[in-house]
């Protein structure tokens, strides 16, 4: 006998990705590992991934990423983990946002700096 597969399988995967809910997480310690940020995160809420970045700051401070299936279990762990000192080093915690760069449109000096291939709407240069 044949499986059938689910004929909404792409939906359903792209459903999945849209409910999780990621935190930021700021000041972590040199001594931290990812799998102690997950089970630090763990304790408190059930946490679906971890991850610490390799590069830092502005301020040259660590930062991570954890991940959550549910809204309420990452606000939950942003109540219980935020000020949590991990490895002697008092944590931040907050939603994480997407920021797009802002460097694509460079001013230099009084003219708009724009590059190649880019048009601007509106009949200035295509």
């Amino acid at each position: 006998m044949a499986m059938r597969r689910n004929s909404n399988w792409k939906r359903n995967d792209r459903d999945r990705r849209q409910q999780i809910f990621t935190l930021f997480i700021e000041k972590l310690s040199e001594k931290l590992h990812w799998q102690g940020l997950w089970h630090a995160s763990r304790r408190h809420v059930d946490v679906s991934d971890a991850f610490i970045a390799r590069k830092r700051d502005e301020r040259g401070r660590r930062f991570g990423f954890v991940r959550f299936g549910k809204r309420i279990d990452a606000e939950r762990a942003i109540e219980r983990l935020n000020g949590f000192v991990l490895y002697g080093s008092r944590i931040r915690v907050s939603m994480a946002g997407f920021k797009p760069r802002q460097a694509f449109w460079r001013k230099v000096g009084h003219r708009l700096w724009i590059p190649k291939g880019v048009g601007i709407k509106g009949g200035m240069q295509q």
